[in-house]
């Protein structure tokens, strides 16, 4: 009551099952005047009548609040008679108090089908690494089971949950307030409130209680008069807040390790000892896991740490879906009807099934066969094209980001390369700027600038850490995918549709930042590596997937080009291209072939006609 600005008398017992206390609110000239009884076990229709005679022109309102029960006679009476209101008290605190707050997260969950779609995430932890071998995981099938037990343990250790983009964090993160919620609602007396924060829409909030203030009073708009912060911390320190933080990694683009450290201890501070928290965050946000241990733990201090006594975050870090959440998460998403034989397809094929391990994937996935039709998960480069575009385009429309589609493409695309060209998938953190200068080389003015690249780079494209730091494609094959595209766009045979797919925040298509090039350039991309070598195997599959239809005039056009020239100037590029043509159908019948190039070439089963005595097959 005094969250909403009444002023309170002292509690008043009036029977072993009545108390009473008079509220005042006074509004410029209007002063209303309340008489609120708090009955123990169930508000009768007595109870009404009783309250009806107290009442007086002095005080000529009242109402009566329940732990739980009111007779429906009771509601029938006070009904009425406007001057008296009756309530359980979760009523009271839906109607009064946290209204604006319980209909924006019903609203907010509803609205994504939350209820009807969640499926329960596995967790687990990192044991203690041995020297030379990577920590053991200790798995927990259910990590709604996890909390739940948490919650009712004594003790000041909280929660961090880590994930890399798409395994369902924010998901989670809703889908848990809400179902808190209801229990709180069923018993208030004994539940905590959940109260959901979402760190991103309050990057500015550079304080804690600027941070519970914005949130109460500017998204939720409860009707607080003052300093929402000092009822969240009387609520905190009774414990009756589970607060739950999601996307410690949004808090700021510009992000340095102190940084880091420095908002975490922002964060202490909301910290008392009946707190319950969670605080998620992406995997790749902390450099290594190390790094996100000793953080979370409180064992490195910010440079305005005050808190002697750091909180300590037990780290907690989601699993991957396996085959039959896959296949419960498409059917929850596309009906009993069609989902099962969708699941099927999906999980049949390699690549598409490893990618469907991520929740936000699987979306991508339905959402790419939605677009176009489930036709689309026969050419696995269109799903690929729709899925990652997808995915960039949402980090561009939720502000996550500051560079450019075409930045990222083109970044995608040269890490991509390098590590299919050296058979190194990772790359350690550290190295990471270094890639960023060679690949944007003047772009980029100051060392605060590759800063900013670096994080937005590292954490915002398609990228996931870690344990030890090192950063990798969420699959292979989105390597093996940008590989392809980086050498359809040499070959300047890359189909419109994958040409005019990604765009930027306007809308507009983006300007694919990588260049043709002529047969000395492409001894260094297309032409380094035999497509029929094993690792190239998947690239040559998506290549053959997002070429224009009259590619053979270009690939004729590059095995021409090697005219009189040697291998070490232009490598496998004339036998990949011959490769790639006889992929298509190419004959090479009647074709002079002589003075070209074509090591590497795989033309089996193809009728070469020796035009000149010294013609061989090699």
């Amino acid at each position: 009551m005094r969250a909403i600005h009444y002023e309170i008398s002292d509690i008043k017992r009036v029977d072993e099952r009545t108390a009473e206390i008079e509220a005042t609110l006074e509004q410029g000239a209007v002063r209303q005047r309340l008489l609120i009884r708090c009955i123990a076990g169930e508000i009768t229709t007595e109870d009404v009548n009783q309250l009806d005679a107290t009442l007086t022109r002095k005080i000529p309102e009242g109402w009566l609040i329940s732990d739980n029960r009111v007779s429906n006679e009771a509601r029938k009476r006070a009904a009425k008679d406007d001057v008296i209101q009756v309530f359980n008290l979760s009523e009271f605190l839906q109607q009064k108090v946290w209204g604006p707050y319980i209909d924006a997260l019903t609203s907010l969950v509803r609205r994504d089908r939350i209820p009807e779609l969640y499926v329960d995430l596995a967790c687990y932890k990192l044991g203690v690494p041995v020297e030379g071998k990577e920590a053991d995981k200790d798995i927990y099938p259910s990590l709604d089971g996890y909390i739940d037990n948490w919650l009712n343990e004594r003790g000041k250790m909280h929660i961090s949950l880590l994930g890399e983009f798409g395994t369902g964090k924010t998901w989670f993160c809703r889908h848990y307030a809400y179902r808190q919620l209801q229990r709180y609602l069923n018993d208030p007396a004994n539940e905590r409130l959940p109260l959901l924060i979402t760190l991103r829409a309050f990057a500015k909030s550079m304080t804690p209680q600027q941070l519970i203030n914005d949130a109460l009073l500017e998204q939720y708009k409860l009707p607080f008069v003052g300093s929402a912060f000092e009822v969240f911390k009387e609520m905190n320190r009774r414990g009756k807040i589970l607060l739950i933080l999601d996307g410690f990694d949004e808090m700021a683009r510009q992000v340095v390790k102190q940084t880091v450290i420095d908002n975490f201890w922002e964060l202490a501070k909301l910290v008392d000892k009946n707190s319950k928290i969670i605080l998620t965050s992406r995997t790749e946000y902390f450099r290594w896991a190390k790094e996100a241990q000793s953080i979370l733990g409180g064992e490195e201090y910010g440079r305005g740490t005050i808190v002697l006594s750091p909180p300590k975050f037990e780290v907690l870090y989601l699993e991957l879906f396996d085959d039959k959440k896959i296949e419960e998460v498409i059917v929850k998403r596309t009906g009993q009807e069609d989902g099962p034989d969708i699941a099927r397809r999906i999980l049949s094929i390699p690549n598409l099934s490893e990618m469907a391990r991520k929740p936000v994937l699987i979306e991508l996935l339905l959402a790419a066969m939605d677009e176009i039709s489930p036709d689309v998960l026969e050419n696995q480069a269109r799903v690929y094209l729709y899925a990652t575009n997808k995915l960039l385009l949402r980090n561009i429309k939720t502000e996550r980001t500051f560079t450019t589609t075409a930045d990222k493409l083109y970044f995608l695309c040269e890490l991509a390369w390098e590590m299919i060209k050296t058979g190194q998938l990772r790359v350690y953190y550290t190295d990471i700027p270094d890639r960023i200068q060679n690949y944007f080389g003047g772009k980029i003015k100051s060392p605060h600038e590759l800063d900013n690249w670096d994080f937005d780079l590292r954490t915002q494209t398609l990228l996931h850490r870690d344990a030890a730091g090192y950063y990798e494609f969420a699959h292979k094959s989105l390597a093996e995918y940008f590989v392809a595209y980086k050498f359809a766009v040499e070959l300047d045979i890359l189909a419109d549709v994958f040409k005019q797919t990604y765009c930027e925040a306007d809308g507009e298509p983006c300007q694919i930042p990588i260049e043709s090039k002529d047969i000395r350039g492409l001894a260094e991309s297309f032409g380094f590596i035999r497509l029929n070598d094993k690792k190239m195997k998947a690239v040559k599959g998506f290549l053959e997937e997002m070429i224009i239809d009259s590619a053979q005039e270009y690939l004729w056009k590059v095995i021409y080009e090697t005219c009189g020239l040697n291998f070490e100037q232009i490598k496998y590029s004339g036998g990949n291209a011959a490769t790639m043509l006889k992929l298509r159908g190419e004959k090479f019948a009647n074709k002079n072939l002589t003075d070209l190039v074509l090591v590497g070439a795989d033309l089996r089963g193809c009728q070469l006609v020796p035009l000149q005595p010294d013609f061989t097959r090699k």
